[in-house]
């Protein structure tokens, strides 16, 4: 039976382009991988955060929430009540400076704190329970990844999911060499365009896991096409923001189409509802295009965990 805990997925090195999280190599043997892999806000949860844009002539400022930011920032400066606004990327006064880390405040733990504070569950996001499933035991813990816009460092993600974990809501927490704010300068993202860098993370760690051996006797899950069962590393990513959903579909299919993966079944979830979009989950298919989630598919996470009853 394969032990989940036989590899430390997180010492692997990420040679990303976008930046680097190196710990110790460590030598690892064959395991079934579930990997999660989560966009922060408007999908883990409904942050407080505010984006502030600023009037073109008077320098008034506006306070946007994250979900008015993704469905108007197309907007901005070009069309509708927002058209005599702007951004200003200065990290320290411009539009997202409650999203980069503050010398005095950490934005990410004081606004973790007023979800909490709340009567409401309302803050939960679509993907909360999947989160907190994914952070239930050590061994599935190992391969939760956080891929944010935000420009926090790995410690502030951490100390915010820390946050959660002394509330009680979820039991373990990520390693932090997983958590990922792609507008950090160690990442050299930008929040004008996050979505390409958040990409790059996510072709690494997808190299990553389709290069972990299978265990003879792994689960069967219903392959890409949708046609045959057969033993495959589940992996999956969930973003609200319909613009980073797309970019992760163009690039993952275009991979998967040359043969990238062949171990790794990849299953993309849009959570945001904005206008005319709604949610979806996709798999991609080994001809890169994309075909709907099977019911069937449902229970492959519970079914590759079981396997180990530490991790399920």
């Amino acid at each position: 039976m394969p032990i989940l805990r036989s590899l430390i997925f997180v010492a692997l090195t990420f040679n990303l382009s976008c930046g680097t999280a190196t710990k110790s190599p460590q030598a690892y043997g064959p395991q079934q991988i579930v990997s999660w892999n989560f966009d922060w806000d408007d999908n883990i949860a409904f942050m407080p955060t505010k984006v502030y844009i600023f009037h073109s002539k008077t320098g008034e400022e506006k306070t946007l929430t994250t979900g008015e930011f993704a469905t108007e920032r197309s907007k901005i400066g070009k069309s509708g009540p927002l058209k005599d606004y702007e951004l200003n990327y200065d990290n320290t006064n411009g539009s997202f400076r409650e999203f980069r880390d503050g010398k005095n405040i950490n934005y990410f733990v004081r606004d973790v704190n007023h979800l909490l504070s709340l009567k409401s569950d309302s803050w939960k996001g679509p993907s909360f329970p999947a989160f907190q499933k994914a952070l239930s035991t050590p061994e599935t813990a190992q391969f939760v990844t956080i891929i944010t816009a935000r420009g926090h460092a790995p410690e502030t993600l951490l100390a915010g999911i820390r946050t959660l974990q002394a509330k009680g809501l979820v039991k373990e927490l990520p390693p932090k060499e997983n958590l990922f704010g792609v507008s950090h300068p160690s990442l050299q993202g930008k929040a004008s365009s996050p979505s390409a860098v958040k990409v790059k993370i996510m072709l690494g760690i997808l190299d990553k896991v389709n290069s972990t051996s299978l265990p003879i006797d792994s689960e069967h899950v219903l392959d890409p096409n949708g046609k045959v069962e057969k033993p495959l590393h589940l992996w999956g990513f969930s973003d609200d923001d319909h613009k980073n959903y797309k970019k992760a579909v163009e690039i993952l299919s275009q991979e998967v189409a040359k043969g990238r993966w062949p171990h790794v079944k990849i299953t993309l979830f849009f959570t945001g509802e904005h206008g005319q979009l709604k949610k979806e989950t996709k798999v991609i298919k080994t001809d890169g295009t994309l075909r709907d989630q099977m019911p069937a598919e449902n229970q492959e996470v519970q079914k590759v965990l079981s396997r180990n009853p530490e991790a399920a």
